[in-house]
């Protein structure tokens, strides 16, 4: 047996949905919410900081805030992205970030590596989406 990482549907679901883009933390909510059955917000959480320390994406935070800056977050926690989202309802985390009026002070956005780019176009993970309808 290997070491090699074998992700669930909800971490492949995410991981598919930052190849080639980099994506807010509330999209990618409101897409698993939609998308992927039984799909809660520390579910979602849970799979984004596995991603991000198995080094299969890279999470960045954006300040809202003049000067604006860009910051990698190499060692975000859950806590962290549960008290990003604390302030915000179940119908505002499924709305896309427009409905924001310039109260926020900044966004988690994600993004494919290489390695996460390689891990998400291997054959093993079709099965998961052989059945769906």
């Amino acid at each position: 047996m290997s070491n090699q990482t074998v992700l669930n549907k909800l971490e492949h679901f995410l991981l598919s949905s930052v190849v080639g883009d980099i994506e807010p933390l509330y999209i990618l909510y409101s897409e698993a919410i939609r998308d992927i059955e039984g799909s809660n917000l520390d579910l979602i959480l849970e799979a984004l900081v596995k991603l991000v320390d198995a080094g299969l994406t890279n999470c960045f935070f954006q300040d809202d805030k003049p000067p604006n800056t860009i910051t990698l977050c190499e060692n975000i926690t859950i806590d962290q992205l549960k008290k990003h989202c604390s302030n915000r309802t179940e119908e505002e985390l499924r709305e896309y970030p427009e409905y924001r009026d310039g109260e926020s002070d900044g966004e988690y956005n994600f993004e494919a590596t290489d390695k996460g780019k390689l891990e998400e176009s291997k054959d093993i993970y079709e099965k998961y989406y052989i059945n769906d309808d």
